[in-house]
């Protein structure tokens, strides 16, 4: 019920966002645009955006470290296949897809995983402010960057001072936990117990300053390659502005995702990317077969790929989702 009632506020809210984004817009003009581009400039779009995908199976590697040491390419194998599952099922379904490959992969608990997963978003919510910020410097928007790090700042770092204070009192909560385990009924008490330590296991690696400071790296590096998708996409169709424009874009439209939406962030991300760049001195036509473009090539390619990987693992994509979906299993002792 709850995952259906989501469901229906992404699609709402990604059909609202459609209709902005559409309400001003001349189809053929923006058809011709698209026709017109140099899709070479695509192709190069390609590599690069798969190099920032690399940095972000790195980043996960590190997080996991504490864990459990793992090798990077089967992460990088497993990130491509949740966010195929992401860009094709709303609710960020590919989340629960990397935790279950990852868990059946390394033989680990699902639970950490999550953990780990959360400070993955939180490190992109931080970088993403962090761009915004530098960008300022830079912009003649500097006002509207302002009210947007103040909006969006003030809500990671409450979810950031959040996690600090249960990793420094993860032993009261484990107490509390313990008293109000007393009332909890016996068949549940045991896999929330599990759960909620499994999270606190996984969000813990951020005590180690190496760990945090690999996730910070590759963070930037993995944002800063698909900073470089925006700008080969602008190439494409000859649009000519600031190269700190494709930087606030980027941002402002991966920020818009975080709201409930359907696959892909499609709706809010076409919206904010399109009225940024307009704001930029594009015209509407040229903003809006950018997004479209940018959104493409961000979607398809790791769809194909994830595909492709899906295949090579022998899963079929209605069988991974039921073992995604599933209850998690223990892993086995080794």
């Amino acid at each position: 019920m709850l995952s259906s009632r989501k469901t229906q506020i992404g699609f709402l809210i990604s059909g609202i966002f459609l209709l902005l984004f559409v309400r001003q817009l001349d189809g053929l003009h923006v058809g011709a645009a698209l026709a017109a581009a140099d899709y070479r400039w695509l192709v190069a779009a390609v590599p690069v955006y798969f190099a920032g995908v690399w940095f972000r199976a790195l980043r996960w590697q590190a997080l996991l470290s504490r864990l459990r040491p793992v090798p990077a390419y089967p992460l990088f194998r497993h990130v491509v296949m949740g966010y195929m599952a992401n860009d094709l099922l709303p609710v960020r379904t590919g989340e629960l897809v990397r935790s279950y490959l990852a868990g059946r992969s390394f033989n680990l608990p699902r639970a950490p995983i999550f953990g780990t997963i959360a400070i993955e978003r939180l490190s992109d919510g931080l970088t993403l402010l962090s761009f915004l910020a530098i960008a300022a410097l830079f912009s003649p928007l500097a006002e509207l960057i302002a009210g947007i790090l103040f909006i969006m700042g003030a809500v990671l770092v409450g979810v950031t001072l959040a996690v600090i204070l249960l990793l420094a009192g993860h032993r009261t909560v484990q107490r509390l936990w313990l008293r109000v385990a007393t009332r909890v009924p016996e068949k549940v008490r045991g896999p929330i117990g599990r759960l909620s330590a499994g999270l606190l296991e996984g969000v813990s690696v951020v005590r180690q300053p190496r760990t945090l400071a690999l996730v910070a790296v590759h963070a930037v590096r993995c944002w800063g390659w698909e900073t470089a998708v925006f700008y080969l996409t602008g190439l494409a169709l000859g649009i000519e502005v600031p190269a700190v424009a494709y930087l606030v874009a980027m941002c402002t439209a991966n920020l818009a995702t975080a709201l409930p939406s359907s696959q892909a962030g499609i709706g809010p991300f076409e919206f904010f990317c399109a009225e940024t760049l307009v704001l930029y001195g594009l015209s509407p036509t040229e903003s809006a077969a950018f997004a479209l473009l940018v959104h493409a090539v961000l979607i398809i390619p790791v769809v194909i790929a994830g595909l492709i990987y899906l295949a090579q693992e022998n899963l079929s994509f209605r069988g991974l989702l039921s073992e995604a979906s599933g209850p998690a299993r223990q892993p086995e002792a080794r």
